[in-house]
């Protein structure tokens, strides 16, 4: 990635967290970690003995939360993910690693249960910073290019969770990420058979988010 995407990255962090102590008694600052699953906006073509699937990849982040009333907040931060995924030539096993920035913007809705305890509503878009690529990677039984398009992708993210609110105020979300543009292509070429696999990839994948409330 080069060094104007990392400047933006940089500066949006800075908006982040100068927003929130300049209007501390309405926004909150939470930091949140998650488990992520990609999908594929194309099955995979698979010829001969190839066959792919996914691996669970993680992600970390921070949010900022300016509370709009007592039931809806905007919330805004961005994360770093990384996904995994594996692709099974029996017996031999490739895998390919990436690593994406994400910027999501959301509207979060809290409905009340109980004193401390809320539901958790959550819609809005997920950026996803994304630099230019187009690699290689070759051994004396596999070739793998990875071809990734330059950009910012939006996703439509929504889900639910349930929110603990409290001296330790702490959130379990699920929440889907819907890709609209393809982003990325992946074949792997198996050379003793010539048979090879290719994926269309759109940014679309699942996770299952955990936050924590800043003091």
């Amino acid at each position: 990635m080069n060094n104007k995407y990392m400047l933006l990255v940089l500066l949006y962090a800075i908006c982040i967290f100068t927003t929130h102590g300049q209007s501390s008694t309405k926004n909150e600052l939470w930091i949140n970690a998650s488990l992520t699953s990609e999908l594929f906006s194309v099955s995979p073509t698979e010829i001969g003995s190839f066959k792919n699937r996914n691996r669970i990849g993680a992600s970390l982040g921070i949010e900022s939360r300016k509370k709009i009333n007592d039931n809806f907040s905007l919330n805004y931060g961005i994360q770093v993910k990384s996904f995994r995924k594996s692709f099974i030539l029996n017996p031999s096993e490739v895998f390919i690693n990436e690593i994406n920035l994400h910027i999501p913007i959301l509207l979060n809705y809290n409905l009340k249960l109980a004193k401390k305890h809320f539901a958790n509503f959550k819609m809005g878009i997920n950026g996803v910073l994304q630099g230019n690529v187009d690699s290689h990677i070759t051994s004396d039984k596999f070739d793998i290019r990875i071809i990734k398009n330059l950009g910012i992708f939006p996703n439509l993210k929504f889900g639910f969770g349930y929110k603990f609110s409290g001296k330790r105020s702490f959130e379990v979300n699920v929440l889907y990420n819907m890709g609209f543009f393809e982003q990325g292509t992946e074949i792997v070429q198996y050379l003793p058979s010539e048979t090879y696999v290719e994926t269309s990839i759109n940014g679309s994948f699942v996770e299952l988010e955990f936050q924590y409330k800043l003091k």
